[in-house]
């Protein structure tokens, strides 16, 4: 039994899917069946069962999951221990985030922490909130930034920043003279908005629902640079991060307008796993992101 067999494992077991598992692992999916027929051959259980296109876990793999969470954390904590005991001479930062705050807001912080410790390996991976809480809960990242701070328990989530999220219209529609428009005018709109498990979706959707607007969803895009180009393009309006805006409103390229008694804001979170060992250099970018 290897840590890579337990690590490939438990990535199966959470993602209840060989593909998936693969893809998150990066290694192909003969791969990872290969790793857990050879651990289930080793101590003679059967751990998985396939029922469709869904892995569930027998009553075996249900144990040995428990297990494998335990020892793969402290395998962790052991590298991250020798690495803070060699000091910040050498070392790796795993940082996962969701798309806003990893496109707009950690770059710089991380562009700060490599010039004053060169021999730190920085990774950044960004993915929408769903994805960056299981490679939390996975031990996958030593910490990550939530557009969202809704978190499951095993996670400390620390408030970080205040985001704004504003309306955008191309420079010719309707709105774009308007200083303000009332939520009624939004029900006739196509709205364009990110994909399901994106925190500027949730957060969009809940504050116009609990404003009382209707409003019509007519097309769904995986990243906010694609939904700037398709309101820039005539395809609809949207909801984004003025973060994310910033330079397409200064060159006036799409316009900002304001709905009457809505604020639609969030708070960016820092969490990490309970019971995760930070390194000295992950609590240094942990300290420049406080700053």
């Amino acid at each position: 039994m290897t840590l890579q067999q337990l690590r490939v494992f438990q990535a199966v077991a959470r993602r209840g899917s060989y593909s998936r598992a693969a893809e998150e692992l990066r290694i192909s999916q003969p791969g990872v069946s290969a790793h857990v027929k050879e651990l289930e051959r080793q101590i003679g259980v059967e751990l998985l069962e396939q029922m469709g296109r869904k892995v569930y876990l027998t009553e075996g793999g249900r144990i040995l999951l428990s297990h494998a969470d335990v020892l793969l954390m402290a395998a962790s904590e052991a590298r991250s221990a020798m690495e803070e005991f060699r000091g910040m001479e050498r070392g790796r930062v795993v940082v996962a985030a969701s798309t806003t705050p990893g496109t707009f807001v950690l770059p710089p912080v991380l562009g700060r922490l490599k010039q004053r410790y060169p021999g730190v390996d920085l990774f950044l991976r960004i993915a929408d909130t769903e994805q960056v809480v299981r490679w939390l809960l996975a031990n996958e990242s030593d910490f990550g930034v939530l557009g969202e701070p809704c978190a499951p328990p095993e996670l400390v989530v620390r408030p970080l920043a205040t985001d704004t999220l504003v309306l955008v219209v191309r420079p010719g529609h309707p709105f774009a003279d308007r200083e303000a428009v009332r939520g009624d005018d939004l029900a006739a709109e196509s709205l364009i908005l990110r994909e399901p498990g994106s925190s500027t979706r949730a957060i969009t959707e809940s504050s116009l629902r609990s404003a009382g607007i209707s409003y019509r969803v007519a097309m769904e895009l995986g990243c906010t640079e694609a939904i700037k180009q398709a309101i820039r393009a005539g395809l609809g309006i949207g909801i984004l991060s003025r973060l994310t805006v910033a330079d397409e409103l200064a060159r006036g390229v799409l316009k900002e307008v304001t709905i009457e008694g809505v604020r639609i804001q969030r708070q960016f979170g820092l969490a990490y796993h309970r019971r995760k060992h930070l390194t000295a250099a992950a609590r240094a970018l942990m300290s420049l992101l406080g700053e």
